[in-house]
């Protein structure tokens, strides 16, 4: 592998709104999702239409994230398992060279079964830090984090990026 195929960067993306969407006793995770994206979710998938992306973390819970502020049209009723975690979280984004290889040396998982999909997300530790990790194809891995430990996080991805020289 030469130089340039190991060159990655990492980018601390700050414009997104998430909202963790969960069912309740009169709602269905799956309804909602299914009126949306037109999809049925699986365990593990990210759905994507226009500016919103759904990533499904549990069969009753799940990620809706958007640019933009305005949620997608639904049935009014379905409001009631929408809230607002943006201020919560932060994401990352390893861009580049090969970021599933350089993960895969950090994360808790075998990254090797999950980088053939051409979409999905998984719940795992980098290091020692909880994170999710998505993605919509294969050049670019999002690592979403809680917003408390982002800057210590950023810093120990830097760290790594250095000590392997992938940057």
């Amino acid at each position: 592998m030469n130089d340039f195929d190991r060159h990655l960067s990492i980018n601390e993306i700050s414009t997104r709104y998430i909202w963790s969407i969960q069912s309740n006793h009169s709602h269905n995770l799956a309804d909602y999702v299914q009126q949306v994206f037109k999809e049925k979710p699986q365990s593990g998938s990210v759905l994507q239409q226009n500016q919103w992306r759904f990533i499904l973390l549990s069969p009753s819970r799940g990620f809706l994230m958007s640019e933009s502020l305005a949620l997608p049209q639904a049935d009014a009723a379905y409001n009631t398992l929408l809230t607002d975690i943006s201020h919560g979280y932060r994401e990352f984004c390893l861009t580049g060279g090969q970021p599933f290889e350089f993960a895969g040396l950090y994360v808790s998982v075998d990254l090797n079964n999950t980088i053939d999909k051409k979409t999905g997300s998984l719940r795992c530790r980098l290091g020692q830090y909880a994170c999710l990790l998505w993605w919509d194809d294969n050049t670019n891995l999002h690592i979403l984090v809680e917003r408390s430990y982002a800057q210590s996080f950023g810093e120990y991805l830097n760290h790594l990026l250095l000590r392997h020289h992938w940057v």
